[in-house]
């Protein structure tokens, strides 16, 4: 399903990338999506991806009255989530757990503010009031409470967007990455030499 032609003019999009499975969080993201509703009924989650979790998720969405601002966009090819990412006011990723986390990378570089857990590597990634806010995942009011500062903050969003977009430019990029594998490799070489 494409954003841009479903008609979303004034909608204010929060975007979630990933499976839908319990480890990512979704089901406490949906939780906070109520408080947010409330306060921000022209706002939408979309939910990009697939995964067991989806029918629960849809009978939750139903239960909690907000399946009109809930879209499951289901698994769609990577390079289509640059317009989602591009349409979005704020990403959020509440995994249990997370290794490196390339949404995360990928909402920094389109300057998207991240509202994420503080569990796994994602406090490696995200600085807590620079890029986003960190937050406990399975605490849904404390998700609710941090999207609806960036909504409530478009300016604080906007800034935080940009320091991401600084961050992710200068962790990131190709020729920073293979000059860190080098250093990493000539200080290997040394210890292997001692």
């Amino acid at each position: 399903m494409d954003v841009v032609s479903e008609g979303s003019a004034g909608l204010q999009y929060l975007v979630f990338v990933g499976t839908l499975s319990w480890n990512k969080g979704p089901q406490f993201l949906m939780d906070a999506m109520c408080r947010v509703a409330a306060e921000f009924p022209q706002t939408c989650l979309a939910l990009i991806g697939d995964g067991p979790l989806r029918t629960n998720l849809e009978s939750q969405a139903e239960r909690l009255r907000i399946s009109g601002q809930v879209q499951f966009v289901g698994k769609i090819p990577h390079g289509q989530t640059t317009c989602w990412y591009q349409k979005a006011a704020v990403c959020v990723i509440p995994s249990l757990f997370e290794t490196f986390s390339m949404v995360a990378c990928e909402a920094m570089l389109h300057s998207l503010p991240i509202v994420a857990s503080r569990r796994g590597a994602l406090p490696e990634l995200v600085v807590d009031g620079e890029t986003g806010y960190l937050v406990e995942p399975t605490d849904s009011q404390a998700v609710a409470v941090a999207i609806l500062r960036l909504l409530h903050n478009p300016d604080e969003a906007r800034w935080m967007g940009r320091n991401g977009y600084d961050r992710a430019q200068q962790l990131y990029r190709m020729d920073t990455y293979l000059k860190n594998l080098a250093d990493v490799v000539r200080f290997a070489k040394c210890q292997a030499r001692k």
